[in-house]
């Protein structure tokens, strides 16, 4: 695999809390809702680009909780 490198960049988001898998669906559609609604995206100063993604890190342990980045 060949090595790349943009440099250094800032993220900037929503990060939301699952709970558990039970409630993910539910949780993740709303976030997603409230980030289209309040047009998160058009206050970030200097988009190199205006693509979105989410994010999913911090699992426990089980597996069962984890935050998402918007």
């Amino acid at each position: 695999m060949e090595k790349y490198s943009h440099g250094s960049f800032v993220v900037t988001g929503v990060v939301t809390r699952i709970p558990n898998h039970e409630q993910a669906m539910p949780i993740i559609m709303e976030a997603w809702k409230q980030r289209f609604t309040n047009k998160i995206g058009d206050t970030v100063v200097g988009q190199a680009h205006p693509s979105m993604h989410a994010v999913y890190y911090n699992y426990d342990e089980n597996r069962s909780s984890f935050d998402m980045l918007i």
